[in-house]
């Protein structure tokens, strides 16, 4: 199916596919700093991370991930009182997020626990970096 597209989008698979991997980290970055910093607060952000720990993203669910898993902690394990969030709220924000918002922070968290839960001060810059 991928390659289908590529195709009837860019003439050659293989360009097709090359132009999305170059192009994707600074769409990626343009989004997370243009669209969705400052839009959770810092519990929410520990409440997003936490739900995400061991987390394998799925294509055919990509943009699914974060919702059921931020609804499932907290219906299931309490985190919104753990992280002192109101579910209401963080429920709000999720359900007005278009699919590639929620794509891009399901790819934040787990880029998260790929690497910069490993060290406390890269951790608090990773949340610092998109927190309200």
């Amino acid at each position: 199916m991928a390659h289908d597209w590529y195709a009837s989008h860019f003439g050659n698979p293989n360009a097709g596919a090359s132009y999305v991997l170059e192009a994707f980290p600074a769409l990626y970055r343009a989004t997370m700093i243009r669209e969705l910093r400052g839009k959770f607060t810092r519990p929410e952000l520990m409440l997003i991370l936490e739900v995400c720990n061991g987390l394998l993203l799925t294509p055919g669910i990509a943009g699914q991930h974060l919702v059921l898993s931020v609804h499932d902690g907290i219906e299931l394990n309490g985190l919104d009182e753990k992280w002192q969030v109101d579910r209401e709220q963080i429920t709000a924000k999720l359900s007005t997020m278009t699919v590639a918002h929620l794509v891009v922070m399901e790819i934040w968290a787990r880029a998260y626990w790929e690497s910069a839960w490993r060290d406390e001060h890269a951790s608090e810059k990773w949340i610092n970096e998109i927190a309200a």
